[in-house]
């Protein structure tokens, strides 16, 4: 699998440092960099209706807590803009 994501505010500004982390993995296995592009390639399984064997879901995390976390799916998050809520606003 190949995947791809630009993280981004609420206000469409790309937000570098978030952690992206296979759901039940402890180590990140990509970071967006200065311009929130994030990507990385792993040998998976799929299967219909199983989809992937390894990182279907992923946790988006920033480690200096100014945005909240967000747990997604691969399907919804790769080759698009993921936005990611700033803490502390509405």
């Amino acid at each position: 699998m190949i995947y791809k994501t630009k993280v981004i505010d609420d206000l469409n500004k790309p937000i570098n440092e978030i952690e992206i982390r296979c759901s039940g993995e402890p180590d990140p296995i990509a970071v967006s960099n200065i311009d929130g592009i994030a990507s990385f390639s792993i040998k998976t399984q799929f299967s219909p209706g199983c989809n992937y064997l390894r990182c279907n879901n992923l946790r988006f995390e920033d480690p200096n807590g100014k945005f909240a976390k967000l747990e997604t799916t691969v399907f919804l998050t790769n080759k698009v803009n993921t936005a990611i809520k700033r803490l502390g606003t509405k």
